[in-house]
C-alpha cells in the first residue's frame, strides 16, 4: 500500500504546522508506514479518510499520536560524553562558583526523549558534585517516551556506554531490566512540550543551562530561529546552550557568545 503524493503533501503539512517537523520526499516510505499503522489502530480504511480526520481536529488526540509515531527517539546514556564532561567539569563549575548554594542550578533537557540525557547529566553531576543543589527539567513532544523516562527503567542497550561501576552504583538489575535509583530520579522532572508552541515555551524560565542536542536538524530555518529565540528568553543572563556536534546556531547566533572549550562548542547568553 502507498499513499498518493497529494495525500502525503497534505498530511506532512499538517504535521509541520503542528510540530515544525518537515518530511522531505525521501522520507515518504517511513511516513507511509506510520500513517498505515495509525489507520490500522483506529480502523480507518483510506489515507484520504485519515487526512479528513486530522483536518477536522487539527490539534486533537489523533494528531498527537501520529506525531509521536513520527518523532525520532534514538538515544542512550552518556551520548556524546565529551560534551557532557565539558559541561560538568567546566561550565557547571563556573555556575556553581557564581550561584548561592541555597539557589538550585536549573538545567533543561529540551528534547529528553525517554530520559537518558537528563539522567546522564544527573549521574555525572552526582559523581563530580554529590551535594550540589540542582534541578533538571526534561521535555519532549512525545508523551509515550516521557512516560518511559518517568519510570526510569532501561535496557542494556541504553547503557552500552556506561561503565559497570556506574551501572552498579545507580541502577538495580532485575532480569536484565535496569531500574534507576531514586537518588537520581528525584532530581529530574518531565513535562510534555512542543518546541514551536510560543505560549508553552514562554513558561519555561530562569534556566542556567539548556541542552537541545541533535534536534534542530529536524526543523527548517524559520522554526529553528523561533526555537532559538525561545531558548534565549528562557536562559538566565550568562546561561549556556548546548547543541549537538553536527549543529550550530550559524546565522541565528544573535545575542549568544560562542565559546570553544575542550574542542566543544557552547553558546552563552
Amino acid at each position: 500500500m502507498v499513499i498518493s503524493q497529494s495525500a502525503f503533501l497534505d498530511l506532512s503539512k499538517i504535521v509541520y504546522e503542528y510540530s515544525g517537523n518537515h518530511f522531505e520526499e525521501n522520507k515518504k516510505y517511513f511516513f507511509e508506514k506510520q500513517v498505515f499503522s495509525r489507520m490500522k489502530e483506529i480502523g480507518v480504511n483510506t489515507a484520504q479518510e485519515y487526512l479528513s480526520l486530522l483536518i477536522k481536529n487539527p490539534k486533537g488526540e489523533e494528531l498527537k499520536k501520529f506525531v509521536e509515531e513520527l518523532t525520532t527517539n534514538e538515544t542512550y546514556f552518556f551520548r556524546e560524553k565529551k560534551q557532557l564532561d565539558c559541561f560538568v567539569q567546566e561550565i557547571l563549575h563556573t555556575i556553581k562558583e557564581l550561584k548561592s548554594p541555597t539557589v538550585p542550578i536549573n538545567i533543561w533537557s529540551a528534547a529528553s526523549s525517554s530520559g537518558e540525557e537528563p539522567y546522564s547529566l544527573a549521574i555525572l553531576i552526582n559523581e563530580k558534585f554529590p551535594n550540589l543543589n540542582y534541578k533538571i527539567l526534561g521535555t519532549d513532544i512525545n508523551r509515550r517516551v516521557l512516560s518511559m523516562g518517568e519510570k526510569g527503567v532501561y535496557s542494556k542497550r541504553s547503557l552500552k556506554d556506561v561503565p559497570e561501576h556506574i551501572i552498579s552504583k545507580y541502577f538495580e538489575n532485575k532480569n536484565n531490566e535496569f531500574f534507576l535509583k531514586e537518588s537520581i530520579k528525584r532530581h529530574v522532572k518531565f513535562q510534555q512540550l512542543n518546541l514551536i508552541d510560543n505560549f508553552a515555551m514562554s513558561s519555561i524560565k530562569y534556566h542556567d543551562v539548556i541542552f537541545c542536542r541533535n534536534v534542530l536538524i529536524y526543523f527548517d530555518e524559520k522554526h529553528r530561529k523561533k526555537i532559538i529565540e525561545s531558548f534565549y528568553r528562557s536562559l538566565n543572563k550568562g546561561g549556556y546552550l548546548f547543541l549537538g556536534h553536527s549543529e550550530s546556531l550559524g546565522r541565528d547566533l544573535q545575542n549568544f557568545k560562542l565559546l570553544n572549550q575542550r574542542n566543544n562548542i557552547t553558546y552563552q547568553k
